[in-house]
């Protein structure tokens, strides 16, 4: 996932995901859940032309109901992209003046081993204060402080994923 954090502290993100077909049988639908921090705006297949779903609110949690049309045949991959917006999970930090925290624990309900790719660009003029992801690299993209972590999470496992910057 690729999260671009704009200087109010919202994550514009953008995601791939792809399914495959290993069956005998089209795949016409796929159902996931998001926490409600985060809004799906779009989806969309590798050309740009839109996927269809809906999303229902539940308590805490979205239930997303995605339509392939035409269905993942027999053999097929299918790769699409979701893009939206994620709010609160950069907070500043109390005491230190213009210094935010990004702090998630992600816990894949899959049942299964999940690869997680993330990659974080820091406002403009923003400077790192510190990450708690050990294997969390730093780079720079036009200017501005790209972060990346690339884990597999374990069935039942999780990846915390936390770090601070200052905010002139």
């Amino acid at each position: 996932m690729y999260n671009d954090i704009q200087p109010d502290g919202t994550i514009q993100f953008r995601g791939p995901d792809r399914i495959v077909n290993n069956g005998t049988e089209p795949i016409t639908e796929r159902r996931f859940i998001n926490s409600d921090f985060v809004k799906l705006t779009a989806m969309t297949d590798e050309q740009g032309n839109p996927v269809q779903f809906t999303s229902k609110h539940e308590g805490n949690i979205y239930r997303y109901h995605v339509t392939f049309d035409p269905p993942v045949m027999p053999g097929e991959t299918f790769v699409y992209y979701s893009e939206g917006t994620i709010s609160g999970l950069i907070k500043p930090v109390a005491g230190k003046e213009n210094t935010y925290r990004y702090y998630m624990n992600h816990s894949p309900g899959n049942g299964g081993p999940t690869l997680r790719i993330e990659t974080y660009l820091l406002p403009e003029g923003a400077e790192l204060v510190s990450t708690l992801s050990e294997d969390m690299k730093r780079s720079e993209k036009d200017g501005r402080i790209m972060l990346r972590i690339e884990k597999v999470i374990p069935a039942g496992g999780s990846l915390l994923t936390s770090f601070q910057y200052t905010l002139e």
